[in-house]
């Protein structure tokens, strides 16, 4: 145990440095900083604590000795006649009873595990939900940073045509309007982007650096599996049906309890009798049984065969949401990434295209400044709809992941 917490410790603390060191973070890092979540050693810490009790399953009950007079007279000397018997008695195992409760140990020892496992799976979904999130944030900043650049020279050059004659003063109002506009938007960006950061660290149980820059590059190029594979993933390795099988295998075991718990039980004994009036004693042996009363447990064993139906119902009902999430996440993923490909593939190039020719009007003569920086504000614009797009894309991404296990962003983890 403190090996484990030591490692952590250590891994922590080679992180904090890389880190604090390149003031950067890749997916990757992020990840093996979430490694030494205090959720994840308080978890581990319940799979040793479960681990200690089970050990006690199936034991043997508390011994007794017993020690019986009998014909105790009550006239002096009252143990004349007495007959003392000091007796050892000791309950017999049985073995489907023991079997049965060691099973119930084992398996909470499982779910332990189960529940550890779901959590890390869990804080690593959503560390890379969070860290996308900041890529995001940051593009859509340095996006944000562009469009106010060219809305200061729009008002420049706007100023200048005013003052020249050439335009009326209320083109001023619109461009001044325009500064103010982003101007909101970038501090509303650059506070959207601080709280990512922070909220990224909170998922992998650290304490924030905010002077940092995530790296990390948001794509269109990713291609899910078959279907069918992301429904035979989510069968076999989701969380919340694996809970459910532990839970109908627990139910299993307490049926096989209860109904060893209708078996007779049996202790032996042994010991030794005084007579005191013959000044001779002898050994005693006994062996008792407890009958149980079979019909005592019986509204148990209904309620556990209730429970069963009402597991397998359970089951039934959070697979199909799961499929159903699943479905809705790949018709988003599937729209999201068209847009983005057609922004990256068709829009892109034609606002480049427009940039460019404003670029060589302008150097010929044959347009002013103002219709360049409507082309760069256009181009700004496009590649700001791209950022959204792609944002929404991983978004997508990390639900399939989470809801599948499957790795899509090309990173080990």
């Amino acid at each position: 145990m403190k090996s484990f917490i030591y490692f952590h410790i250590f891994l922590f603390l080679c992180n904090f440095c890389i880190i604090s060191a390149g003031w950067s973070l890749t997916l990757k890092e992020a990840l093996a900083l979430s490694a030494s979540h205090p959720v994840l050693l308080e978890s581990r810490l319940n799979i040793d604590q479960i681990v200690s009790t089970a050990e006690d399953a199936g034991k043997r009950s508390a011994d007794s000795v017993s020690l019986e007079s009998e014909n105790v007279s009550g006239r002096l000397p009252g143990f004349s006649n007495a007959e003392v018997t000091l007796a050892f008695k000791r309950n017999i195992l049985d073995r489907q009873k023991t079997k049965a409760q060691k099973r119930l140990a084992a398996l909470s020892i499982d779910d332990a595990k189960l529940e550890f496992n779901a959590m890390k799976r869990e804080i690593g979904s959503r560390v890379q939900a969070a860290f996308h999130r900041v890529i995001a944030l940051q593009n859509l900043y340095q996006n944000a940073l562009e469009m106010s650049k060219i809305n200061l020279e729009m008002f420049e050059a706007t100023k200048a045509r005013v003052e020249a004659g050439a335009s009326p003063e209320q083109e001023i109002v619109k461009a001044q309007l325009e500064i103010d506009k982003f101007e909101v938007e970038q501090k509303n960006i650059e506070g959207k982007l601080e709280e990512a950061i922070v909220n990224l660290y909170r998922e992998a149980g650290a304490e924030p650096i905010l002077n940092i820059e995530v790296v990390g590059t948001l794509t269109p190029d990713i291609e899910l599996p078959e279907i069918e594979q992301l429904h035979q993933n989510i069968m076999n390795i989701h969380p919340t049906l694996l809970s459910i099988d532990q839970k109908l295998r627990e139910n299993s075991a307490r049926q096989k309890l209860l109904k060893a718990e209708n078996r007779p039980s049996y202790s032996w004994v042994a010991g030794a009798r005084n007579f005191i009036e013959e000044g001779s004693h002898a050994f005693v042996f006994a062996i008792e049984a407890e009958l149980p009363n079979r019909i005592a447990n019986r509204g148990a064993r209904k309620a556990t065969l209730i429970e069963k139906n009402k597991i397998e119902t359970e089951k039934e009902k959070s697979h199909r949401e799961l499929l159903s999430t699943l479905q809705e996440q790949i018709i988003r993923f599937n729209r999201s990434k068209a847009t983005a490909l057609r922004l990256r593939t068709q829009i892109m190039p034609s606002a480049q295209k427009s940039l460019e020719m404003s670029l060589d009007g302008y150097r010929l003569g044959k347009t002013d400044q103002l219709v360049v920086l409507e082309s760069r504000k256009v181009y700004a614009e496009v590649a700001r709809e791209s950022l959204m797009a792609l944002s929404e894309l991983y978004e997508a991404v990390n639900a399939i992941e989470q809801l599948t296990g499957i790795c899509l962003v090309n990173e080990s983890h």
